[in-house]
């Protein structure tokens, strides 16, 4: 087997936010094994990506197929400025926005009377927190978020807020006082 190339590449939700590949020369003959060195230059991961990520490092031959791989989580000590760091911030912003929308439409007492829709509305919120405390896990370096806890985390936090909307009291038009007409002026109805 000829060995032509070494890859390292992150991953995050099935999307790749680092990739680092060289080349090298190795030949291995059938039942032997071989050993080999490179280098991969890594001075821009800082700028790519921060915390614990689900990486992969994989071996090709000269046509590209892959030899080899392995698994491995990398403690990538970037900045929170790196790409998947804004990602994060992003995921934070419309996680907020969707809050603050919910919110107040609870507050103003215009959420809908259908239960779906009221779980629906609450849907957003679960999944933006789920996807937040993903991130922040990653970056905190507390655990790995593959993509399978990545969806998991949010699955569960948005059927959590979907069951507080759904099953949320009912909306009532308590708010709607009756009003009786009499002589052109109105007179609230008080029980």
């Amino acid at each position: 087997i000829e060995i032509g190339s070494v890859q390292l590449s992150g991953r995050v939700l099935g999307l790749t936010f680092f990739s680092f590949a060289t080349g090298v020369e190795l030949a291995v003959a059938p039942g032997a094994s071989g050993t080999g060195r490179y280098q991969l230059d890594l001075t821009d991961l800082k700028h790519q990506a921060t915390g614990l990520i689900d990486t992969e490092l994989v071996v090709r031959n000269h046509a590209r197929d892959t030899v080899a791989e392995a698994h491995m989580v990398a403690d990538v000590r970037g900045s929170l400025w790196s790409v998947y760091g804004l990602l994060g911030l992003a995921l934070l912003v419309l996680t907020a926005l969707a809050i603050v929308d919910t919110s107040i439409a609870i507050r103003r007492h215009r959420v809908s009377q259908n239960r779906w829709r009221r779980g629906l509305r609450m849907l957003s919120p679960g999944i933006g927190i789920g996807l937040v405390l993903a991130f922040t896990a990653s970056v905190a370096r507390w655990w790995v978020p593959s993509t399978r806890l990545w969806l998991l985390v949010a699955g569960v936090t948005a059927l959590t807020f979907f069951a507080l909307g759904y099953f949320s009291p009912t909306p009532d038009d308590e708010d709607d006082v009756p009003v009786e007409r009499d002589d052109d002026t109105a007179v609230v109805a008080a029980e």
